[in-house]
């Protein structure tokens, strides 16, 4: 499961939502980037996304805050494997 992957378990359907407007994309986007069916995001999006979580973080802090590094690296076989 890839850390994406996760925060969209924890999170609730409008805290998902949140993100997906903070991040300029929709929630059915972030479940395809989190699955690992798309290519890693942009630098833009990612960096929306990596802002995003650590929005969500301060106001809910089970939700975890997840770094611009750590998502360019999601998708790779060894990052991947090691979530959850």
């Amino acid at each position: 499961m890839t850390l994406l992957a996760n925060w969209l378990n924890l999170a609730t359907p409008a805290e998902r939502e949140e993100l997906a407007q903070f991040a300029q994309t929709s929630v059915n986007y972030l479940y395809q980037l989190a699955g690992c069916h798309t290519k890693n995001p942009g630098v833009m999006l990612a960096w929306r996304l990596s802002l995003g979580t650590l929005t969500a973080n301060r106001k809910n802090p089970e939700l975890p805050y997840i770094s611009l590094e750590a998502l360019a690296k999601m998708c790779m076989k060894d990052e991947a494997e090691n979530v959850g």
